[in-house]
């Protein structure tokens, strides 16, 4: 009895680690996940144009850039500015 209770023991303070660092939700500060440039204010949301989804600030908007044929989640205020650099277009913010 005393051996089944220090089996529960220690799967109680793994799994109370495990929680309490989110590690079964896809948050940046958990190291082992990396860091994806996400803050509490971003978004998982759906690019159903380019078939992918991806971390997105909360004011993003779904929008096309019709020189590249490519849809992406930009701010609300975004414009398309030529590159001359890299010959491209791209939204300036």
């Amino acid at each position: 009895m005393r051996k089944i209770s220090s089996i529960a023991c220690v799967v109680f303070v793994f799994l109370a680690f495990f929680l309490s660092r989110s590690a079964f939700c896809f948050d940046s500060s958990f190291s082992d996940f990396g860091d994806y440039g996400t803050t509490k204010e971003d978004r998982l949301r759906y690019n159903p144009f380019e078939n992918e989804w991806s971390y997105e600030p909360e004011d993003a908007r779904l929008k096309y850039n019709p020189f590249e044929n490519e849809w992406s989640y930009e701010p609300e205020d975004a414009r398309l500015k030529y590159n001359p650099f890299e010959n491209r277009w791209e939204w300036a913010h």
